[in-house]
């Protein structure tokens, strides 16, 4: 896609087609354009791409942008598939751009800023060109500096590069060291996706070139799990659920339906049995 000199402007999960046999398409292009990859930049605007996959330069105004827009979007789905939910939830573009903040660092105009990691090279919050956008200088840029926050990504993740660089020794085991080293290239790539200054962010091409992929040997498309379903389109699936709805109505109007006959009945033999007796007389009740 971006190789075609196309963006999307509008990825995250619901634009993810998966067939049976493990094929990804990429759906819903209503809001891509054409953008030269190289030469002058084209102006967009700004309210395109859903909310929670919405780039910060994207919330403070800046309309001269390119690719590196839908790799925020891959990065915040490829975090929402390891946490089972999404990565940075807001309700509005100002809540938005503060969720971002909290979870990946206030922008820092050089290295070693307040609110910096300790490890340099984990600098992912260094945004020298946010001067540029044109909310930074009013209200924003302001509000970063009195109060700087540092990224807390890898916190959230179980990571530790932004205290050190990750070093596992042979000695705590192969099966350790391979898991360790598998995490850090998953947070490493995540990371990368998801860094603040647009220009660094990992072109498509560089992600799939990443380590996180080669560590272990990759999938083959006919090794890929298939889907045992019949249809996966969202009003099949809809109809689906309405129809279990209704055999689960009514199986419990059935089962509902089957407790009265019983009660019924038993309340029927019990009054055999009273009549019964009070006319001291037994009778046989079938």
């Amino acid at each position: 896609m971006h190789s075609n000199e196309i963006i999307h402007r509008d990825l995250k999960g619901a634009n993810l087609l998966i067939g049976r046999d493990g094929t990804l398409k990429i759906a819903d292009w209503g809001l891509a354009r054409g953008h030269r990859l190289q030469g002058k930049r084209s102006r967009y605007t700004t309210p395109v791409i859903t909310l929670w996959y919405r780039p910060p330069e994207l919330l403070m105004g800046q309309n001269e942008y390119g690719t590196e827009v839908d790799m925020w979007s891959v990065g915040c789905i490829f975090a929402e598939m390891i946490r089972k939910q999404a990565l940075l939830r807001g309700r509005d573009d100002p809540e938005q751009l503060q969720v971002i903040f909290n979870t990946l660092g206030t922008p820092k105009l050089e290295a070693g800023a307040p609110g910096s990691a300790v490890n340099p090279e984990y600098q992912f919050d260094v945004w020298p060109s946010v001067a540029r956008c044109p909310m930074w200088k009013n209200p924003i840029g302001p509000q970063c500096a009195a109060a700087p926050k540092p990224r807390k990504l890898q916190e959230m993740f179980g990571g530790r590069a932004h205290l050190a660089p990750v070093r596992t020794t042979a000695a705590a085991g192969p099966a350790a060291v391979l898991k360790e080293k598998k995490k850090h290239a998953m947070l490493d790539l995540l990371e990368r996706m998801l860094i603040l200054e647009p220009s660094r962010r990992l072109s498509a091409s560089d992600a799939l070139a990443h380590e996180y992929f080669y560590i272990e040997r990759p999938c083959k498309p006919e090794e890929l799990p298939r889907f045992n379903v019949t249809s996966v389109h969202e009003l099949d699936m809809k109809n689906k659920y309405h129809k279990e709805q209704q055999r689960e109505q009514r199986r419990r109007q059935e089962a509902a339906a089957a407790q009265a006959q019983a009660q019924a009945q038993a309340q029927a033999q019990a009054q055999v049995q009273v009549q019964a007796s009070s006319s001291g007389a037994w009778t046989v009740v079938e």
